[in-house]
């Protein structure tokens, strides 16, 4: 059985999600992967013009891509809505939590494996006093408990500040009558932590985390 070809006559999308048609057997001569690739760029264009879709696209040219990482790349951001990607973090650590990881020959909790893992593939320095203090509500968030300047303590800033943002807003005086909602706490945390939900990605997705937490405990723990 062949693999249908993979064209907008065939892939559907929807909610800025691409449905692809059933894989055929293991004999079919298809590269699923690479086609699907080429339906991404026919659909976005090149790849050189987003940084994003550069990345989604060289993962899927990987010549090693396993069955587990081409299923984790349909919740790589490019392939997420807005709502999904500010709640991103919250769900990568919560999720993360639960999890042990073999770091150096060594079985160690995620703080530990992520830590250095990010320290390792990025070589770069953080400041989160320098960061936190842009914004006051964040600034409020920084200060409710020790953060250091190491990339699981940035994670978990960034998850206690998306659910913790309005109750940092209601220390006003007067307090606001409104609420931020997800999209508006997105903005603002995104805007001084643009690259924690990739590099939170990437770590699950080179670890082999399955990504699709639905079936797992998500709820933000306080």
């Amino acid at each position: 059985m062949a693999v249908p070809p993979l064209d907008t006559y065939t892939v559907k999308v929807r909610d800025n999600k691409a449905y692809i048609p059933r894989e055929g057997s293991r004999n079919d001569s298809w590269n699923y992967a690479i086609r699907y690739r080429d339906f991404i760029l026919s659909v976005y264009g090149p790849a050189a013009d987003n940084r994003l879709l550069e990345d989604f696209c060289r993962k899927l040219s990987d010549p090693t891509l396993t069955l587990l990482r081409f299923q984790n790349l349909y919740f790589h951001k490019l392939l997420q809505s807005r709502e999904e990607i500010n709640d991103f973090p919250v769900v990568a650590v919560e999720n993360l939590r639960l999890r042990k990881f073999d770091y150096n020959r060594r079985e160690c909790n995620w703080d530990v494996a992520y830590r250095f893992w990010a320290e390792e593939k990025y070589h770069r320095e953080i400041n989160l006093f320098e960061t936190c203090i842009e914004n006051i509500y964040v600034w409020r968030a920084y200060n409710y408990r020790i953060y250091g300047d190491n990339p699981t303590d940035e994670a978990e800033l960034v998850r206690n500040l998306i659910i913790h943002f309005n109750q940092c807003r209601m220390k006003d005086v007067p307090p606001p009558a409104d609420f931020f909602d997800k999209n508006q706490i997105g903005e603002v945390v995104f805007d001084l932590f643009p690259n924690i939900g990739s590099s939170l990605f990437d770590f699950m997705y080179e670890r082999g985390v399955y990504m699709d937490f639905t079936a797992l405990r998500t709820f933000y723990r306080e």
